[in-house]
This record gives C-alpha cells, sequence and structure tokens, in this order.
C-alpha cells in the first residue's frame, strides 16, 4: 500500500505535465519539471482541453439521463487531464508574461492575447470543476434521486449550450455566434431562477439544490468565457487592421 508521500506524489504527477522526482531523501521530495513549456503550443493544448471538456459534459448528459454510476466515475477521471492542460498553459503564460520564454514560441500574438486566453481556460477549468462535483455528488445520491422533467431539460439545454460556447472559440472566433449564446445564456439563467422559485422550500429543492448551484456556477463562467473571446477577436481584428 502507499504511504502518503507516495499517494501526494502520484497525484500530483497526473496533474502536471512533464513532473518528475529529481531528489528524494527520507524527509523531502524534490520535485522538477523536465518538459520543455514552449514545445507544446498553446494552441494543441487548448485543443486538449476542448475535446476533453466537451466530452465530459456530452457524458454527463447521457449519465442523468441512464443513470449509470460508471459515466459519472469516467468523467471524474478525466478531471486530471483537464487540470494537467490548465496548469501547462497557466505555466507557459506566467512564464512568457515574465520575459522567460517568447509568446509567439507558444503561440500567443501579444500579452493583451494572453489574458484573455488565460481567462478563457480557466473558465473552462472551472466548470469542469462543478461537473466534477456534480458527478461524485451524482453517485452518491442517483439511485434515490428523482430529476424534475424541467431539471433534465434545462442540464441538456446549459451543456448544448456551453458546448456550443467552446465549439465557436479558438483560432477562428465566431464571434456573432458568441454573442448569440450570450443571449441564450442569459435566457437559461432566467428559466433556471423560474424553476427554483417553484420549487423553493420544498423537499425536491433540496434534494437537487447541488445541481442547480453547479448549472448556475456553469453558465456564469460560460458568460465570462463569451467576454474573453469577445474581446479576443477584437483585438485581432484591431492588429489586422493596423497592418493595412
Amino acid at each position: 500500500m502507499l504511504n502518503r508521500m507516495d499517494q501526494i506524489i502520484n497525484n500530483v504527477r497526473n496533474k502536471v505535465v512533464g513532473l518528475d522526482v529529481l531528489e528524494e531523501t527520507e524527509n523531502s521530495v524534490t520535485l522538477h519539471v523536465v518538459v520543455d513549456l514552449s514545445s507544446i503550443p498553446e494552441r494543441l493544448a487548448m485543443d486538449n482541453i476542448q475535446k476533453t471538456f466537451k466530452s465530459m459534459l456530452e457524458d454527463f448528459i447521457e449519465g442523468i439521463k441512464s443513470k449509470d454510476k460508471e459515466i459519472f466515475y469516467s468523467i471524474i477521471r478525466r478531471d486530471d487531464v483537464m487540470d494537467k492542460l490548465y496548469l501547462y498553459i497557466n505555466k507557459q503564460i506566467n512564464l512568457a508574461l515574465q520575459g522567460q520564454i517568447k509568446l509567439e514560441d507558444i503561440g500567443i500574438k501579444n500579452y493583451f492575447e494572453a489574458i484573455n486566453v488565460y481567462s478563457t481556460v480557466k473558465s473552462i477549468e472551472r466548470i469542469a470543476d462543478h461537473v466534477v462535483f456534480m458527478s461524485n455528488w451524482l453517485i452518491e445520491n442517483t439511485e434515490e434521486l428523482e430529476i424534475p422533467e424541467q431539471l433534465n431539460d434545462l442540464i441538456n439545454n446549459v451543456f448544448k449550450e456551453v458546448i456550443n460556447i467552446v465549439n465557436n472559440i479558438g483560432k477562428e472566433i465566431n464571434k456573432e455566434e458568441l454573442i448569440k449564446s450570450y443571449s441564450k445564456t442569459h435566457e437559461l439563467i432566467n428559466k433556471e431562477v423560474e424553476l427554483i422559485k417553484s420549487l423553493k422550500g420544498s423537499k425536491q429543492f433540496f434534494e437537487i439544490y447541488p445541481i442547480l448551484d453547479g448549472l448556475r456556477r456553469a453558465m456564469a463562467y460560460s458568460l465570462d468565457i463569451i467576454e474573453a473571446q469577445v474581446g479576443l477577436s477584437i483585438i485581432r481584428e484591431f492588429d489586422e487592421k493596423q497592418k493595412i
């Protein structure tokens, strides 16, 4: 059986790209990142985050429908990949802002772009965390839980809209679609408020509150993604005009 130190080291290794033990004594362990932080471009890391993230949301919808706990366990396992890629991009951007690596070496044009990329990936990672929290909660409660049809529809609509948002970000930002999603997300927020009002005070409200709270937070972070990406699109348009 692994001792506590081994468990901590393995857990950190699972969440950080290229991390290995550099030195180990009876009382201490020195860990070192051995990967070249400019070796994986931000775009590739972001593509992998988007794919993993979308698969987590799609499977959550399926897990709610089938009440299959294995699906929720699978979602939880993928959180290590999300954390690893998020920390990698975060480290890349921090080193670039400190001047230790060049922004262009990681596929980012300027400091304004770096800030918007960080805001986007952070919001995606936070939504994934809430999906994992809901998955853990459902593993423990799914057998006796009855999800109202209104909530089931809300889960489907919210996560499908979040997937749509993520599909319209990246190298080719679809600003018009993102602005539409901004309005749709606010409509979904209003629908959740109406659902909460209709259930508040009932036993059912307290039973499903963790899902309602997770959806509310997912929608809030989705708005942050839209704002960051629209800002990024405007920056790129401005830069193109400057070249003319």
